[in-house]
Order: structure tokens, then C-alpha cells, then sequence
């Protein structure tokens, strides 16, 4: 019987470098009780139109959307409280789940 050639087999290997997009709700990354949930519920009762006055992306027109006044509002004010001091601000900027919360990824300057 005459010898079979060799055949290298196909297979996947594992790519231990490549990025991993996680899958998760923003919405369930904070504690009912968290301060940035609080905060947001204080800004919910206050009139914020003042702050959309200058705004030229209106509904019916050309113009890009705005952030939400709310959002960059918890951001800054919350913000202020977690990046007290540099040593939190170097465990909170790297993307901490609070700030992905609230709005998106936030660096303490």
C-alpha cells in the first residue's frame, strides 16, 4: 500500500492579543445608593433650559446634537468628588465605572 503524503492540519489557534469589547449595561454598573445615581436624581428637579438657551442643533434644523446639560452637570459635579486628591484621581480616570454611568470615559484634569 503506497505511503500517504502529510498533510499539515488546519486549526485555530487561540489570539491572546487582540481587544475584547465587553458586554455590559450602563444602567446596571452602579448601586441603586451610589452617589452618581443620587446626584442625578437632585439634578432631575432642577430646571436646566437656561443651559440649552445658546444651543443651534435644534430639532427642524441643521446643527449637531448637544450633551445633555444633566449629564455633563453629574459628570463635573461628581467628578469634583472623586478626583479630590491625586491619588484618586489615579484610580478613578482610567475609565472607572461611575463615569461610564453617567455619560462616557472621563480622565481627572
Amino acid at each position: 500500500m503506497p505511503e500517504r503524503p502529510t498533510r499539515k492540519a488546519r486549526r485555530r489557534e487561540p489570539v491572546r492579543e487582540q481587544a475584547v469589547i465587553p458586554y455590559e449595561l450602563p444602567e446596571s454598573t452602579l448601586a441603586p445608593s451610589h452617589a452618581a445615581r443620587v446626584l442625578w436624581r437632585v439634578l432631575e428637579t432642577l430646571d436646566l433650559g437656561e443651559f440649552e438657551r445658546s444651543v443651534k442643533g435644534v430639532e427642524g434644523k441643521a446643527g449637531h446634537p448637544t450633551h445633555a446639560p444633566r449629564m455633563l452637570l453629574c459628570l463635573w459635579r461628581y467628578g469634583q468628588d472623586a478626583c479630590a486628591s491625586e491619588r484618586a484621581c489615579a484610580v478613578v480616570s482610567p475609565g472607572g465605572v461611575a463615569g461610564l454611568s453617567v455619560g462616557s470615559r472621563r480622565g481627572c484634569t
